[in-house]
């Protein structure tokens, strides 16, 4: 992990170091929170890691998925990092990997430390359980012990576990390499509610619609007898579990836009000041997508299309687009990397032209092995949140 801020030196300086990986790193992505960095390694098992990259420690691990895995990332929509969280135990984020003919969802939570009951022990933190007896900390909520580790109520230590699930493609569609993928907000008029589907993109052109499933909570009946401050303790769980629901591993495709794309649907933005879904695909083709409401899935309709003109560039690369910050004009900047280590750099308006369709022109075009030192084949683009930097 490296500081952008110059040295006085001028140079680049590393924070930290990660080490874990047996082969080749195919993937990361920073939680939403920016604590915790994800990584996909290129082994057998095509391994996950979750960092917490400041401290350089390893807080969690899991076998990915006996096939390749080509992207994953942070549901940054729906995820409860540590920021959001009504007690550090209460910590949810929501992670999706895809590859070689599979999609699988993923939550990253609080459970049972199994090396405290290995060693015989009751499994309580005796610090927690300290710290409740001096008064110095309200039993009601965990005892933080780091990003990796807390103890619960009732002294009982926690850490960060991954689950995953591969998910179901259904009959309705093909099951096929799945190149990238986006998270989009929606509104479920079957659920009355606010909800997030998951955009993947496949070889064949097309954008599948998935969702990952919540969990189902029975709720008990509450003591009479209880005092005021667990009354509204219970009433402070309950409205927090209301706005940050629970999910489980379980996932599956709910719909599908076929053809979206000619050979293959290669990138996949989300533009949250438009609410619209960018795709380009290996045919140069860019599109927009209109995000409207619908029953257990959004519905996308296509409201422009852009033919990029590539050209002697070569074809998009696929996980290659990318939606960076403002330009001075107030036009949103689209980069796409190309297969023949180029980037083709345009601007999207959120302001319609006469006919009604969004302004998007072209910018410039560099060399990357001219300008960026490349030496070797692009694989991925990445754009900082809120600068005008972008990777390669």
């Amino acid at each position: 992990v490296w500081k952008t801020a110059k040295s006085p030196t001028g140079e680049l300086r590393t924070m930290t170091t990660l080490s874990w990986h047996e082969r080749s790193i195919r993937a990361m992505d920073f939680s939403p929170d920016g604590r915790l960095l994800l990584s996909v390694g290129a082994d057998n098992q095509c391994s996950l890691a979750v960092w917490d990259w400041q401290s350089g420690e390893l807080l969690a691990t899991a076998r990915g998925h006996a096939a390749p895995i080509v992207t994953a990332g942070f549901d940054y929509h729906s995820s409860t990092d540590l920021n959001a969280a009504l007690r550090q135990s209460d910590t949810e984020y929501l992670l999706t990997t895809c590859g070689k003919k599979h999609v699988k969802f993923w939550t990253l939570t609080f459970g049972k430390d199994m090396e405290y009951f290995a060693g015989g022990g009751d499994g309580k933190s005796t610090d927690s359980a300290r710290l409740a007896e001096e008064g110095e900390v309200d039993d009601a909520f965990s005892v933080e012990m780091g990003p990796g580790s807390c103890a619960d109520r009732d002294g009982i230590m926690q850490r960060l576990r991954l689950r995953g699930k591969a998910g179901r493609f259904g009959s309705d569609v093909d099951i096929e390499d799945c190149i990238c993928l986006e998270w989009i907000p929606f509104f479920d008029l079957a659920e009355g509610d606010a909800a997030c589907a998951v955009v993947v993109g496949t070889v064949g052109g097309h954008m599948l619609l998935w969702r990952q499933a919540r969990e189902i909570v029975v709720e008990e009946d509450s003591d009479s007898e209880s005092d005021t401050d667990e009354e509204a303790e219970t009433c402070l769980e309950a409205d927090f579990r209301k706005m940050n629901p629970n999910f489980s591993t379980e996932g599956s495709c709910v719909g599908s836009v076929q053809d979206a794309h000619q050979r293959g649907t290669y990138g996949l933005e989300y533009i949250e000041t438009m609410d619209s879904l960018l795709s380009v695909g290996g045919d140069g083709v860019l599109k927009m997508w209109s995000i409207s409401p619908g029953h257990k899935r959004p519905e996308l309709q296509e409201v422009y299309r852009f033919n990029t003109d590539l050209g002697h560039q070569g074809t998009a690369v696929p996980r290659s687009m990318v939606v960076s910050t403002l330009c001075e004009d107030g036009m949103l900047n689209i980069i796409i990397g190309t297969s023949r280590n180029t980037i083709a750099r345009f601007a999207l308006s959120s302001e319609d032209d006469v006919d009604g369709n969004p302004k998007i022109r072209r910018i410039a075009e560099s060399k990357l092995r001219d300008l960026l030192h490349h030496s070797g084949t692009l694989f991925a683009v990445a754009a900082h949140p809120s600068k005008k930097r972008f990777a390669t």
